[in-house]
C-alpha cells in the first residue's frame, strides 16, 4: 500500500476538511486488497491486513481483531481519525 500517499491525503484533509478525498482513500484501500502483506503499521502499535476469505480488512491491535468493510475503514481513518499509519 502507498502509505506515503495515504499520509499526504490525510494531511491535506486535516488542513482543508472541505476537500473531498474519500474516493482517493477508498481507491488506495481497494488496490491494497490484492496484497497478502500487512497494509501498514498503526500508531502506536498494531497493523492492518486484508482477509480475502471474509472479504474484510482486519485491524490487529494486541489481541484484539476488528473486522471492517472497506468503506467502514475509510470512514474510520478519514473522519474519526482512527487506525492512522505510523509516520
Amino acid at each position: 500500500m502507498d502509505v506515503n500517499r495515504l499520509n499526504k491525503l490525510l494531511l491535506d484533509y486535516s488542513y482543508d476538511p472541505g476537500r473531498i478525498v474519500w474516493g482517493e482513500v477508498f481507491h488506495l484501500f481497494h488496490l491494497a486488497k490484492k496484497s497478502a502483506l500487512p497494509l501498514y503499521e498503526l500508531d502506536p502499535s498494531g497493523d492492518i491486513i486484508y482477509d480475502p476469505a471474509r472479504r474484510m480488512f482486519v485491524v490487529r491491535v494486541l489481541e484484539v481483531h476488528i473486522h471492517l468493510k472497506d468503506y467502514e475503514l475509510v470512514d474510520a481513518v478519514l473522519y474519526q481519525g482512527s487506525f492512522r499509519p505510523k509516520k
